[in-house]
């Protein structure tokens, strides 16, 4: 899939169906969220009638499906239960972004880097110890987490010294997920 550049107006509501696409900010290019299979790109833009701030590229091969502007619309102004559906999505975004900038400047990139390890492993039956991977590679998941990858790369063998986790390329096998989970939020030092 090509990408999406900034300032080209987007013909309507991408929906990732296969594969991985990031989400980033056109200049310096800090990826703010990776869409997986089942989310979607361009509820803003369509609801706003303007192009879109922001980039989105395949990382991996990917399939989406392109539900056009004006059939989107249509169907919102017809349904009401999917209109609120879709201010939901939108809400969603919103407090994801505000949770992201929240993270930035109160937490030490360990923190972060933490806190989204913690975020990839199960809910259920994981206990102490689970094992994740990491959904992109280390340079997309430093920008992610608002760091340099050789941040992120230091970090994790901090982390693994520590034998909180042990890392195997993008598997990381958390061992010890309370002592993993972030502390007291402190402001933030520039990485």
């Amino acid at each position: 899939m090509p990408s999406s550049r900034a300032r080209e107006a987007l013909p309507g509501l991408l929906v990732v169906l296969r594969g991985m696409l990031k989400v980033a900010l056109p200049q310096g290019g800090r990826v703010i969220a990776l869409l997986r299979p089942g989310e979607s790109f361009g509820e803003a833009s369509i609801s706003l009638g303007g192009a879109p701030r922001l980039e989105v590229v395949a990382l991996v091969e990917s399939t989406v499906a392109l539900l056009p502007r004006e059939a989107l619309l249509a169907l919102l102004r017809g349904d009401a239960r999917l209109a609120l559906r879709f201010a939901r999505t939108l809400a969603s975004q919103v407090l994801s972004l505000v949770e992201a900038l929240e993270a930035s400047a109160s937490r030490h990139g360990a923190q972060r880097l933490a806190a989204y390890l913690d975020s990839l492993a199960p809910s259920s039956n994981c206990g102490s110890a689970c094992s994740v991977k990491l959904p992109a590679s280390k340079t997309v998941i430093a920008s992610l987490l608002g760091m340099k990858k050789e941040t992120l790369s230091r970090l994790l063998r901090e982390l693994s010294a520590r034998r909180l986790i042990r890392v195997s390329g993008r598997e990381i096998g958390i061992l010890d997920r309370a002592g993993l989970a972030p502390t007291t939020p402190q402001p933030a030092r520039p990485e």
